[in-house]
Order: C-alpha cells, then structure tokens, then sequence
C-alpha cells in the first residue's frame, strides 16, 4: 500500500489513474472500502494494479 504523503503519493500522482485505487474508511461502522481511482476523504492508502478498471463510472468494494 502506497502513503498519502510524500514520495509515495508523488508515484501515484504519476501512476495511471485506471490502475489507482483508494482504501478509505467509511462512517458508518468504522468498515473500510476499496474506491476505484483516486480519492481525498477518509483516506487511509492507496493501491497500484498491474490491469486497469475498464468499467464505467466508479466501483466501490466493501470490506467487511
């Protein structure tokens, strides 16, 4: 998992945004979720994938 600071977020800021995803914590329950592409809120870390997200729009995946 890629910080979100520092030279870390400088290679994600560079990375193909397709291949960016965002681990953040929800408010609802203290849960975590895995955000396609790149996020500000409730970040904790963010992930770089070899293959890129192809679908529309957004894919959020709960963690639980």
């Amino acid at each position: 998992m890629f910080e979100t600071f520092g030279p870390e977020l400088d290679a994600i800021a560079v990375a193909d945004p397709a291949c960016v995803w965002t681990l953040v914590s929800t408010d609802d329950d203290d849960g975590l979720c895995l955000l396609s592409g790149f996020h500000f809120v409730n970040r904790l870390g963010y992930l770089i994938t070899e293959r890129p997200w192809e679908g529309d729009g957004q894919l959020d995946i709960r963690l639980d």
